[in-house]
C-alpha cells in the first residue's frame, strides 16, 4: 500500500478586519492583562511598534496589527491556543473594538511521491485537454521549461453556519517542499448589513464557536487532495 505523505510545513492564522490601534499591542500590554505569560513576553522579538503597524513574535505566535487588520499566526499545535489568545484579547479587554470580518486560515506544504506524481495531480485538478494545442505546450518541456498548473482557487458559498461569507481553497506547487503541494483554506465570515458592528462580540463569538470546526473541515479538505498522491 502506498503511504500517504504527511503535512510537512504548516500553520493556522486568524485575521480580523476592523478598527485597531496598533501601538497598544505591545509585550507589556499583553503581560499586564495576562493574555501572555511573563515567560511568553520575555521571549518576544519586537520587529516594530508604531501607530501604523505593530509586529511581534515569540516561539509560538506571530502577531501583526495594522489600523484595519489584526493578524495572528501559530505554527505548532495545539492550534486552539491561537483561538484562546484572540478571544481573550478582544472579549475580555477590547470588546468595544469594531469588527466586521473574520478569517480562519489553514496553510500546509506537503510532499508527493515525485515530480511526476505532482504533475498527475495537477492534471486531475486542471486538465490540459480543454486547452487544445495549447494544452500540449502546457505539459511539454523539461526542468525550467516544464509547464503545468501554477495556481487554482475554488470557492464554497452554501453554508448554514453563517449568513454571509465563503471558503476559498487554493492549491499550487510548493516552494518549500520538494515535489510538494501548497494548500491554503481561507474560511471567511462576515457580518451582514443588519447586524451590529460597533463592537467585537459577534465576530469573537463566531471565532469561539467555529474555530475547531473550521480547522477540522480545512484538514478534511486538504486530506481530500492528499489522498490523490
Amino acid at each position: 500500500m502506498k503511504m500517504r505523505p504527511k503535512s510537512e510545513i504548516g500553520d493556522v492564522s486568524v485575521v480580523l478586519l476592523g478598527s485597531f490601534n496598533p501601538v497598544i499591542f505591545s509585550p507589556a500590554w499583553f503581560e499586564h492583562y495576562e493574555i501572555l505569560s511573563k515567560k511568553d513576553t520575555q521571549d518576544i522579538k519586537v520587529t516594530v511598534i508604531h501607530p501604523e503597524v505593530t509586529e511581534i513574535q515569540n516561539e509560538w505566535i506571530h502577531l501583526q496589527v495594522q489600523p484595519n487588520r489584526f493578524y495572528a499566526r501559530i505554527s505548532e499545535p495545539p492550534y486552539i491556543r491561537l483561538c484562546d489568545f484572540v478571544v481573550k484579547t478582544f472579549r475580555e479587554n477590547l470588546n468595544h473594538t469594531p469588527l466586521a470580518i473574520l478569517g480562519i486560515n489553514r496553510r500546509v506544504h506537503f510532499g508527493t511521491q515525485s515530480d511526476a506524481d505532482r504533475d498527475r495531480i495537477g492534471r486531475l485538478l486542471a486538465p490540459h485537454d480543454p486547452w487544445g494545442k495549447w494544452g500540449k505546450l502546457i505539459g511539454s518541456g523539461r526542468d525550467e521549461k516544464h509547464g503545468g498548473m501554477t495556481s487554482l482557487t475554488m470557492q464554497i458559498r452554501d453554508f448554514k453556519d453563517r449568513k454571509k461569507g465563503f471558503i476559498n481553497i487554493s492549491i499550487q506547487p510548493s516552494t518549500k517542499v520538494d515535489a510538494g503541494i501548497f494548500m491554503e483554506v481561507n474560511d471567511h465570515y462576515e457580518l451582514t448589513d443588519t447586524e451590529d458592528e460597533l463592537g467585537s462580540d459577534k465576530i469573537i463569538d463566531l471565532l469561539g464557536e467555529q474555530f475547531e470546526t473550521s480547522i477540522s473541515r480545512s484538514e478534511e479538505i486538504i486530506d481530500q487532495i492528499k489522498e490523490l498522491t
